[in-house]
Parts: structure tokens; C-alpha cells; sequence
């Protein structure tokens, strides 16, 4: 009886799994979780899962009508892991933000690389960088000192002011790390998870062996709010 009750709610778990991943693979609430390029794998999966608990379903063998009394009576603890999954599917959270960003140190994690690729060109006066482009630039070397760099980002505020985050990821947002720049001249008053594209210019700081120390500083000229991407995170 036991063992038809366990294997009836892995079954239905491995469905509403497998319903979940093939809701969200084929669209973009998928990116809140993974990389782009991980989203025909939670589709593949979500098809398996599925296949999976179909099959356990009705494979699982009949019980007399004492055993589905006693059944009744005996309430499984693995119906309770369909509960996240029921509020994934219904309601997708918010991709990774300020409440993860300022929980986590201001630790760069960017490692030191040569700088083999050109400097893009100037765009109306400045230098579209992506958040990870322009930090491994600016910790690991001084070619954007004083130059004008355009970056996008959200928003965090602390007793040390204002910065401008993105998260990277290598492969879902359980590994997300959030790469930041401390931002002075900021116009306004930006709340938590706004949204800005800033042009500023990068201020020289202490260098050592291992490159700058500390966040790279940039002279805030023009922040922009815009709506947040389609994918938050960088790879």
C-alpha cells in the first residue's frame, strides 16, 4: 500500500515537473532560471519528466478497497514538493535582483585575463560596454581611464552609495554572481532594481599585481532609466 502511495506521488511530482519546465522552456520567463542557450535542454527534460510520470501512472498496479481505505487514512509527505512547484508554475519569480546582489561581497569575480580584443568603437561619444567587458577591462588594466563608457544595469544602494549591478551567469542563477561598479554623481534618488543605461567616465584607483583595488569608480554624466532586459543576466 505504502509503496503504491510512493510510487503514485513520484509519478505525479515527475508530471508536474516535467508540465512546468515545458511551460517555461519555450518562453522567456525561462531566462529568470537559465541561460539562453539552456532552454532546449528544460524542454527535452520537461518532455522526459512528463513521459516519465505518464508512464508510472499507469503502470502502478489497482488496490482492493481496504488498502484504499488505509491509503486514504495515510497521507503522503512527497505531495508536499508539489507546492513549489504548483507557484512556479502559476506565478514565475523575478529574476535574481538587489535582495540577492547586496547579500553577496563586493568579492569581483573577475579573473585576471589578457585584454585581447579591440576596444569597441565610440557611439555618440562613448563606449558600449557590457558589464563584464568593461570590468575586466577596468580591474585588470588602464585603457578606459578617462575615457566615456555607456553600461547598463540595476540599481543597489547601501551606506557606501549608489552601484550598478548585473548578474553573471555560467549556467542557471544558483550560480549567479553579481558584478558591480560604485557609481558618484548618480542624479535623483534611484531606488533598488531600477534599471539605468549610464555613461560616465572610470576614475584611475590604487593598483596592485593583481589589478585595481577595490570597485572601479565611474563619474556618473547620464543615467538613463530603461526597462530591464529580456535577459538580465550575462554569461
Amino acid at each position: 500500500m505504502r509503496a503504491g502511495m510512493r510510487s503514485e506521488a513520484q509519478s505525479g511530482v515527475c508530471l508536474l515537473l516535467g508540465a512546468t519546465a515545458l511551460r517555461l522552456g519555450p518562453s522567456d520567463a525561462a531566462l529568470a532560471y537559465v541561460k539562453p542557450s539552456l532552454r532546449p535542454l528544460l524542454v527535452v527534460a520537461g518532455v522526459v519528466l512528463v513521459v516519465v510520470g505518464i508512464a508510472g501512472l499507469r503502470g502502478r498496479r489497482a488496490v482492493d478497497a481496504d488498502e484504499q481505505a488505509d491509503e486514504h487514512g495515510a497521507p503522503s509527505a512527497a505531495w508536499l514538493l508539489v507546492l513549489p512547484v504548483v507557484a512556479v508554475f502559476l506565478v514565475a519569480p523575478a529574476p535574481l535582483g538587489s535582495y540577492a546582489a547586496e547579500r553577496q561581497s563586493d568579492s569581483r569575480a573577475i579573473e585576471r585575463k589578457a585584454i585581447t580584443s579591440p576596444l569597441p568603437a565610440e557611439v555618440d561619444g562613448a563606449v558600449p560596454l557590457t558589464m563584464r567587458n568593461f570590468l575586466v577591462r577596468a580591474i585588470n588594466g588602464t585603457e578606459l581611464v578617462g575615457r566615456t563608457v555607456r553600461i547598463t544595469g540595476f540599481t543597489t544602494t547601501d551606506g557606501k552609495g549608489v552601484a550598478l549591478n548585473r548578474f553573471r551567469v555560467s549556467c542557471c542563477a544558483a550560480d549567479g554572481i553579481a558584478m558591480r561598479v560604485r557609481l558618484e554623481g548618480i542624479p535623483g534618488a534611484p531606488r533598488d532594481d531600477q534599471w539605468f543605461e549610464v555613461e560616465g567616465v572610470l576614475r584611475d584607483g590604487e593598483r596592485s599585481d593583481a589589478g585595481l583595488i577595490g570597485l572601479p569608480v565611474l563619474d556618473v554624466t547620464e543615467a538613463t532609466p530603461v526597462s530591464p532586459p529580456t535577459n538580465t543576466y550575462e554569461g
